[in-house]
């Protein structure tokens, strides 16, 4: 794990500094006694697993402030990531956990604290207990890890060195022999299967012979039925298409006895109409002979009016 940069807010005695690591292969912190040197690494400690040397986490709080936070960006096994740990008195921590992808860190937090530890830890492969027995000798425990019991001392060691990985890489190659051995077994088994296959090899090429011999059959046959079929097919073309036709001569057949009878129709009415004009015709002179006599009337008509009218104006003038 590479620091490359820390950022406290309120933590401690601190209450907003800013520590770029960049550049720097080896680093020492000199000062007085309380001038918040382990501070620093307590604040390390306190954003990646949520633990330092306060009873609580209340105490990190600087006195004058209502919360903490810190934010550590570092460098693990060749890939950047940020951890950005706080709390407000009176509630509870909380915790995100970022990846460098680029130009912006995106997050790879669980859903809540715990979940989130579980994946810084697991990503670095680095649990609390195993930094400050290695890496960090915290101030006045310098001989932690000699007073832990022999069982302890021995994991923490394990941790360090990844044992667990040849632990597992052991029971990984046990489990690969015992697949080996079932596979060879099992070869043995397919081999003498080989063996009779290959006595019965004979058998089977005579039959081979055969099968092609009726394969060569049966492609000629299927030819033939081929062919038939084509012709078959041709055939049912030939009988759609008249099929087509006749229903058209049958349409247009249709239509054509629809259009007679209209015709048929058509001239009754014509022949009655002639009777009816011929009547009219023979009629002729009588009809003629009523017109004149029409003629006269109306000519009587309009004397007799103009009589009429005459004599109204003569009354009213006698009458005057």
């Amino acid at each position: 794990m590479i620091p490359l940069q820390l950022t406290l807010k309120n933590f401690l005695s601190y209450r907003d500094i800013i520590l770029d690591f960049r550049g720097l292969h080896t680093a020492c912190i000199c000062g007085a006694n309380g001038a918040g040197k382990s501070s620093l690494l307590e604040a390390i400690t306190w954003v990646i697993w949520g633990k330092s040397r306060t009873a609580t986490d209340e105490d990190i709080i600087h006195t004058t402030a209502d919360y903490v936070r810190v934010d550590f960006e570092f460098i693990c096994y060749e890939q950047s990531y940020k951890i950005i740990r706080s709390r407000q008195r009176g509630k509870s921590n909380t915790l995100d956990f970022q990846i460098n992808s680029g130009d912006e860190f995106i997050s790879l937090s669980g859903k809540g604290v715990r979940a989130t530890q579980d994946i810084i830890i697991a990503t670095l492969k680095l649990d609390y207990d195993t930094f400050i027995n290695s890496a960090y000798l915290r101030q006045g425990r310098a001989d932690e890890f000699m007073l832990r019991g022999a069982t302890d001392r021995k994991k923490v060691l394990a941790e360090l060195l990844k044992l667990e990985q040849y632990q597992h890489l052991a029971e990984k190659a046990k489990d690969l022999s015992k697949q080996y051995k079932g596979q060879s077994e099992q070869l043995k088994l397919n081999l003498d299967r080989v063996k009779q296959q290959i006595e019965e090899r004979k058998n089977i090429n005579n039959q081979q012979k055969f099968i092609n011999q009726e394969i060569d059959k049966l492609q000629k046959s299927q030819q033939t039925d081929q062919e038939k079929l084509q012709t078959i097919k041709q055939k049912n073309s030939h009988r759609q298409a008249w099929l087509e036709q006749f229903t058209w001569h049958q349409n247009k057949q249709d239509n054509l006895e629809k259009e007679a009878h209209k015709l048929d129709k058509e001239s009754a009415e014509l022949v009655h109409k002639i009777n009816k004009s011929e009547t009219l015709i023979n009629q002729e002179q009588e009809i003629t002979e009523k017109y004149e006599e029409l003629l006269i009337l109306q000519k009587q008509e309009e004397t007799l009016s103009h009589q009429f009218q005459v004599s109204q104006e003569l009354q009213q003038e006698k009458q005057k």
